[in-house]
């Protein structure tokens, strides 16, 4: 029963919220609290019903109702009596197994059931009895009328009336106090001090502390509102340490916790300047008979924490005491208004984590009855934060974890726990040492990061790849080593002619350390010279013939190379080389006078094999320089990964300077497979790729992953299919995107295997293999870079060189064998990226700081996650952006530039914005394009160029990149006045297939394909399209001839009307077969008379067959 309400209340911030929840999440069970009590002894049913009775007409929140219709008025109403009615249930007569049975579902059911906000008491007891003297006690509630406080007061009043009716006890409670009294209080606060106190906390602060999402699945069945808890307690040792340091340095328990949260958070959030939730009892001291008031007062209060290295964990503890002291003079501000003052957007959350210290009068304690009574089962009202640590102090500290599901595994909240537990046995022990070197991992979890997962010890054979290949010459001398479209070199042959050339080059001074450079086209004298250069002792430097004059040349000054193998048609790309210039085709009949004779020159472990140029940041590329020892270790890991043997195919597809090239080559010769050089023609379609793939028998794929993402497009959408051959395909270069990953399995038979690799220039090619055939990595999405080959060794590191824990992002450092020597003569980059081992490990006395940011896998596989600087990778093709900006700043109109890495479902691209310079002339896109072609090579080249006033800046004075792409780009469409749109059905299509492939919304028929931003990998998809929609055969140097939709257009109806001619002229030439000569003259005479595609087809076809009396007779 409920009497007439007599007094209407505004709701509390915590309660407004709260209720709102509760209006637009009805099924929510958010707020509904529930705790069974198990009891032992008699008790006296009716005077526990009439304590529950008195109490409730003690305190107005019990007799409380809220407002549920209208979410723009929300009230509170306070009704004179509000009827308590107690459920009892007789189990005494059911075995133990069915009460326990029974309890389950009642639980349940008054779960589901919920409250009725519009009816109060929003409070409910069950009495559940199960023999004479033992029931359970079931107490439920709104969490909007009554917090932890509350509650214990409520249990204690309940006792106390109980003990009086039963045993006339004397009770001693003063009138309660009403909850109307704390709303005025509330209604009374000044909000300007604390405004400005709030404000001046969170200066700064522009959003939560994100921790990381666990690599693995979300566990199975977890649903969005799905929430679980993991608990840990701490031995009593320990927290008797915690009590001790807490206590001797004038500490509370709490402050040593929140202290160690923070320490958590910054580790897990890879930031110094954390912030964290508390809940504060929400009781002002100057309230009278405020520890005795009844009702919904606890609030939740930001803690924010920033750690130094120059300061001690004791100075950090300090620090968050004298802030939640002085956070306390206004916990009575709702977590929105503090937000409201602080810069964290309205969408997004203050913080992410909070943290409940279980210390309030009564915390523990339960009804006094006549026996024991102990807590069952609870269900306490939970937060909606993702993760929640609540803590009960006790003999032992009891730290719970509550989580989303959908957010966290199982794996990794119990992680957290052990790592909390660390921390806080760190700080027990010592308090002087900083916070940031505290340590966070257990002993297990160390050895596994550091030793486990780097089990990777293999010995392999000494000899150098140049001896490895000499023995598959003298093994498999007649066997095919190199085959490049109709030639085919044997083993032997390839192998006397790289000696001749060794031979040659030995006169010319070359022998170990001297640095050679090679220009020339995929071709066998390429493989020739590759070989020859590591015979006669010297390291090969790659200088790609489509690289502009100013680079090549560059690469060749910084190297030193004394030596230049190139070819006539080359030679005028080194005008001022001022070195040996050997033209292979020029000197043809000089080498081939050399003897054919293996040299005796052996390469040690530590000679130079090769120099690498990668883009560097200076604005100039970097040169990075391979030991034998490093290539070695790689051709055979890789060998062994890849299972190479001498029944393979394997496809060299990259180009000469990149590094890949080298993964292509010598596990193919030191293993007696054959080495099938691509051709450019090859990649004019995927189909012509996968046809010529299959004609060649290739066994084995090496393929840039972007080119893999395409291939798998044209696969599903061609209903391709991979050639038989082919057992292996292995990606690299940049991160395999899921929906590609997932058609490719679905498309592909699973008997070809998928490796994923990865592995920066500086370790030798390739650090890291996946199998993503396997079932495991079948079940993830995303596509780990896996595991470390042979002999390298892997660490995920923080930003002080320490172990980063399974499932948390960190810095890859790469040791091993694969390790560079040296950036050329660069020793200060050198020293930066190359740095001493801290973990003792006589494998790596080097590892190299990759920039890459990436976590570990429980099962060891890492996962990549990105860049920690500017670097980007396009196509494969690792690039410092500012090089690019560099290059282009040294155009004279040119004031600022700044260059970004934009990434539009897969398709990667870089994007220029640029300032001009003051009082110059506006400079155009196509001639700053034109400017940069000397300059940088085309993957190099930016898509587009977007001229603005001036680079946007954030307050740190740092170039703000997010309010850049905010900009957009604008490609380098034509002008409004010169653009001219499609003219005909055949440019339209055109037209619409260009905007689909370089995301424009209406290119002009004269812009050009490239400088609109398309690159080769794009022309592909282009012709790929095309076919499709107008069946039409097109290739790659089409593209390049006919950059324009005008041009493409003119040549594809060229090609279409020859078509149309063949298939006429073939349709007429079968109608007069059988006809007599004089017939078939009449018949010709007939058909040229008409006109007509026909007749011009016939024309075309006696003029070419020579038969030009024939079409004289016929006119």
């Amino acid at each position: 029963m409920i009497a007439e309400q007599n007094q209407v209340n505004e709701l509390t911030p915590t309660q407004q919220a709260m209720l709102i929840y509760s209006l637009y999440a009805p099924e929510s069970k958010a707020y509904f609290e529930q705790v069974c009590y198990t009891y032992r002894g008699p008790l006296n049913t009716s005077a526990f019903a009439a304590a529950w009775r008195r109490v409730i007409e003690r305190h107005q929140i019990l007799r409380t109702s809220f407002s549920t219709g209208d979410a723009e008025r929300l009230s509170q109403f306070v009704h004179s009596e509000a009827t308590l009615s107690l459920q009892q249930h007789d189990w005494r007569s059911l075995s133990a197994g069915e009460q326990e049975l029974r309890r389950d579902e009642f639980l349940k059911a008054d779960c589901d059931r919920g409250f009725d906000l519009a009816t109060a008491p929003l409070i409910r007891v069950a009495l559940l009895q199960t023999d004479d003297e033992a029931s359970w006690i079931v107490v439920s509630n709104h969490h909007i009328i009554l917090d932890g406080w509350s509650m214990s007061l409520v249990r204690d009043e309940v006792s106390q009336f109980y003990q009086q009716l039963v045993h006339d006890r004397e009770i001693n409670l003063q009138d309660a106090p009403d909850f109307s009294g704390y709303l005025q209080w509330l209604e009374q606060q000044d909000s300007q001090p604390a405004e400005s106190f709030w404000r001046s906390e969170l200066a700064g602060i522009v959003g939560p502390n994100i921790l990381p999402v666990d690599s693995g699945a979300v566990q199975s069945g977890a649903v969005v509102d799905s929430f679980a808890e993991k608990t840990l307690s701490l031995p009593a040792e320990l927290t008797t340490a915690i009590r001790d340091c807490a206590k001797r340095q004038h500490l509370t328990v709490s402050t040593v916790l929140q202290g160690a949260w923070a320490i958590l958070l910054s580790r897990y959030s890879a930031n110094d300047d954390v912030v964290f939730g508390i809940t504060v009892s929400g009781r002002p001291y100057d309230l009278p008979q405020v520890e005795s008031l009844v009702g919904l007062l606890i609030n939740t209060l930001p803690v924010r924490v920033k750690l130094s290295d120059n300061e001690s964990s004791l100075a950090c503890l300090q620090q968050i005491q004298r802030r939640v002291s002085s956070a306390l003079e206004y916990e009575h501000c709702s977590l929105k208004q503090i937000q409201n003052w602080s810069d964290v957007p309205f969408n997004l959350p203050l913080f992410e984590t909070l943290l409940v210290f279980e210390n309030f009068a009564g915390s523990g304690s339960s009804f006094d009855l006549d026996g024991p009574v102990e807590v069952s089962s609870s269900q306490l009202s939970r937060t909606n934060y993702p993760v929640t640590l609540v803590v009960n102090p006790g003999a032992e500290l009891r730290l719970q974890l509550v989580y989303h599901r959908h957010r966290f595994t199982d794996d990794v909240i119990e992680r957290m726990l052990a790592h909390l537990a660390t921390i806080l046995a760190g700080l027990a022990v010592d308090l002087e040492q900083s916070p940031k070197s505290l340590p966070m991992l257990t002993a297990t979890e160390t050895r596994e990061l550091l030793v486990d997962f780097n089990n990777t010890s293999k010995a392999f054979s000494a000899a150098a790849v140049t001896r490895m290949f000499e023995l598959q010459a003298e093994l498999v001398p007649n066997a095919i080593a190199v085959m490049y479209e109709a030639e085919a070199i044997t083993y032997s042959d390839l192998n006397a002619r790289a000696n001749r050339l060794a031979h040659h080059l030995k006169q010319l001074g070359v022998g170990a350390e001297s640095l050679l450079g090679i220009c020339l086209p995929r071709s066998p004298a390429m493989i020739t010279a590759v070989l020859a250069i590591l015979k006669a002792g010297g390291a090969y430097v790659p200088l790609d013939p489509a690289y502009p004059k100013d680079r090549l040349a560059f690469m060749l000054s910084d190297s030193g190379a004394d030596v230049l193998l190139t070819q006539r048609t080359l030679a005028n790309q080194f005008p001022d080389y001022k070195g040996k210039l050997v033209c292979l085709d020029a000197a043809a009949e000089e080498i081939a006078a050399q003897v054919s004779a293996n040299l005796v020159v052996a390469a040690k472990p530590g000679d130079a094999a090769y120099v690498i140029y990668t883009s560097g940041s200076t604005g100039k590329p970097k040169g990075t320089l391979i030991e034998h020892r490093s290539l070695l270790n790689f051709t055979q890991a890789a060998s062994l990964a890849y299972e190479i043997t001498d029944t393979d195919r394997v496809l060299q597809f990259a180009s000469l300077s990149f590094d890949t090239s080298a993964e292509e080559i010598f596990p193919a010769l030191t293993r007696g497979a054959k080495l099938v050089l691509r051709t450019d023609s090859m990649l004019s379609s995927a189909e012509h790729f996968l046809q010529a793939c299959g004609e060649f028998g290739i066994t084995v794929l090496d393929l840039p992953t972007a080119y893999w993402h395409e291939l798998t497009v044209d696969l599903v959408a061609d209903n391709l299919s991979l050639p038989e051959s082919i057992r292996l395909v292995i990606l690299g270069g940049e991160k395999a995107l899921p929906g590609r990953l997932a058609a490719w399995r679905e498309h592909v038979p699973g008997s070809v295997r998928l490796l994923n690799s990865y592995g920066p220039t500086e370790t030798t090619i390739v650090a890291t293999i996946c199998d993503l055939s396997v079932a495991d990595a079948n079940a993830v999405s995303e596509a780990p870079i896996g595991r470390p080959i042979a002999n390298a060794v892997l660490y995920v590191l923080d930003a002080n060189l320490r172990p980063v824990p399974v499932g948390l992002p960190g810095e890859l450092y790469i040791g091993g064998a694969g390790v560079a020597r040296c950036y050329l003569n660069q020793p200060e980059l050198t020293n930066q990226k190359f740095i001493t081992n801290p973990f003792a490990d006589d494998r790596a006395p080097r590892i190299y700081r990759t920039g890459d940011m990436v976590c570990h896998r429980p099962d060891g596989n890492l996962e990549f996650l990105g860049r920690i600087d500017n670097q980007v990778k396009i196509r494969g093709f690792r690039i410092e952006l500012e090089e690019i900006e560099q290059a282009i700043r040294e155009h004279a109109n040119v004031a600022e530039a700044v260059v970004l890495g934009t990434d539009d479902g897969g398709d990667k691209k870089l994007v220029a914005y640029v300032v001009g310079a003051r009082n110059a002339q506006p400079v155009a896109p196509g001639e700053l394009r034109q400017f940069l072609s000397g300059k940088l090579p085309g993957y190099m080249m930016p898509a587009t160029f977007t001229f603005i006033d001036a680079i946007p800046l954030m307050p740190n004075g740092k170039t703000d990149r997010r309010a850049l792409l905010n900009l957009g780009q604008f490609p380098d469409a034509s002008s409004s006045e010169d653009f001219e749109g499609p003219r005909s059905p055949l440019e339209e299509s055109i037209a619409e297939v260009w905007a689909t492939v370089l995301k424009l919304e209406q290119p002009g028929i004269h812009d050009n394909f490239f400088e609109l931003g398309g690159h080769s990998l794009m022309a592909a998809k282009l012709i790929s399209n095309l076919r499709r929609q107008l069946h039409v055969e097109l290739n790659l140097i089409d593209v390049f001839q006919s950059p324009t939709i005008a041009k493409l257009a003119a040549l594809i109806y060229e090609r279409q009307t020859e078509s149309e001619a063949d298939d006429e002229l073939a349709s007429l030439l079968a109608e007069i077969v059988n006809l007599s000569d004089e017939e078939a003259q009449q018949r010709l005479t007939q058909e040229i008379g008409k006109g007509g595609l026909r007749a011009q087809a016939l024309k075309l076809a006696l003029i070419a067959s020579g038969a030009v009396q024939l079409l004289a007779d016929a006119l």
